[in-house]
């Protein structure tokens, strides 16, 4: 985020707690949940822990629907309560097919349902040598949260 010019958080703590993964500062100090979690293909790994090298040939719909199941189950999970200003979370993938120049341009344009625990979401991208970042995109919401006093730091 830094070397995009966007040093939106700081300060990482690890948390011991079920939730969340971690808690940062924006730069006005205030703390901000962040659940992490990834976006993989269950089966691919579990074969390739057999030994049989396969791996998901993901088509936008699929990273799509899985973002979306992602958000659904994470939703629920999430609730500050007025503990955190914000919660955020950040969706890892390391599957090689789901390429940032291809998905990055989609997920920009493509609006996904505004959970009402969830402030904002990043899909990360694995590591990139040639840019030496590690891409990712904010996803965006088709509407404004349902409770106005969630979504403060994403409606920035």
């Amino acid at each position: 985020m830094e070397q995009r010019g966007e040093p939106l958080y700081s300060d990482p703590k690890s948390c011991n707690d079920q939730w969340p993964d971690v808690i940062v500062k924006t730069h006005q100090s205030v703390e901000v949940a962040v659940e992490v979690t990834e976006l993989v293909d269950e089966i691919s790994v579990k074969e390739n822990q057999k030994g049989n090298g396969i791996f998901c040939i993901w088509t936008p719909e699929q990273v799509y629907l899985e973002i979306e199941r992602i958000l659904t189950k994470k939703n629920l999970k999430s609730s500050h309560g007025g503990k955190y200003a914000s919660v955020a979370l950040v969706i890892h993938t390391d599957e090689h097919v789901i390429e940032p120049e291809k998905y990055i341009p989609l997920l920009k344009v493509r609006q996904f349902d505004r959970p009402v625990n969830i402030d904002e979401t990043y899909l990360l991208f694995s590591y990139d040598p040639r840019t030496k970042t590690y891409p990712y995109v904010r996803l965006t919401w088709t509407a404004p949260p349902s409770n106005p006093s969630i979504g403060q730091q994403a409606a920035r």
